[in-house]
């Protein structure tokens, strides 16, 4: 996965950002931004290192506050941030222990998503390519090269239907993540869906799906031709 970071290319935060920012984009295009992790952020992150990591790896990103009101942390959470890691309230690390347990035992493909990840099964593959000359890339979570589908987990509290799913696609660019990852795999009939586990009770799990890619596909190609030509313009200035 640290290639996946290490990797100068194009992302879904990137574009996303350059849809509502392009000023902003262009500075994390350049690696001029300074990346501010929100808490909701984190407990995503969280989440993901939690089910799809070693116990290692979430000891070396993150930090069990002492308390839980962030108010009364706000001297420990800076400090925690400047080390390089990331607070996490004790009840917060409770709620993702917890939801990593159900996700485990959510049923997946004639499985459990734990039995799936305990047996070696392909996650965190990163995948990455030319779209409209520039190199993109991107990061499934949980692939199914034989279905073939792969699957983006997401953390939320109030996505429970269809209408909230697409709302919160396009603040947060699941759209264009659907159709870069879906170009990026070249394979003609891919399925990505997300797995979305709502961290408020009750505590759910579901997996959406774009049904018109194909418009998303075109929308997402079109915008990267604007951000290369953005870039273009801004680099003879």
């Amino acid at each position: 996965m640290n290639n996946y970071f290490e990797t100068h290319a194009l992302s879904r935060s990137v574009l996303n950002t350059f849809r509502h920012d392009p000023e902003k984009a262009l500075a994390m295009w350049r690696g001029e931004y300074e990346y501010k992790t929100s808490n909701s952020m984190s407990f995503g992150i969280a989440f993901e290192v939690m089910l799809l990591e070693t116990p290692q790896a979430f000891k070396e990103r993150f930090v069990i506050t002492s308390a839980n009101d962030w108010r009364k942390l706000r001297r420990e959470t800076s400090s925690i941030r400047q080390s390089g890691m990331m607070p996490i309230k004790p009840i917060d690390f409770e709620l993702c222990h917890h939801l990593v347990g159900l996700m485990r035992e959510f049923k997946l493909f004639g499985s459990t998503v734990g039995n799936l990840l305990d047996n070696g099964f392909n996650s965190q593959v990163m995948i990455d390519g030319d779209v409209e000359g520039i190199k993109c890339k991107g990061l499934i979570d949980l692939e199914f090269p034989d279905i073939p589908t792969f699957l983006d987990i997401k953390t939320s509290w109030d996505v429970r239907d269809a209408r909230g799913f697409n709302e919160a696609g396009f603040k947060y660019g699941y759209d264009i993540q659907s159709a870069l990852y879906s170009m990026l795999y070249k394979h003609p009939n891919i399925n990505m869906g997300f797995l979305v586990v709502t961290t408020t009770k009750p505590y759910e799990i579901r997996i959406f799906y774009y049904k018109s890619l194909s418009a998303i596909v075109n929308n997402t190609k079109k915008l990267i031709k604007e951000f290369v030509e953005f870039i273009d313009l801004q680099g003879k200035i």
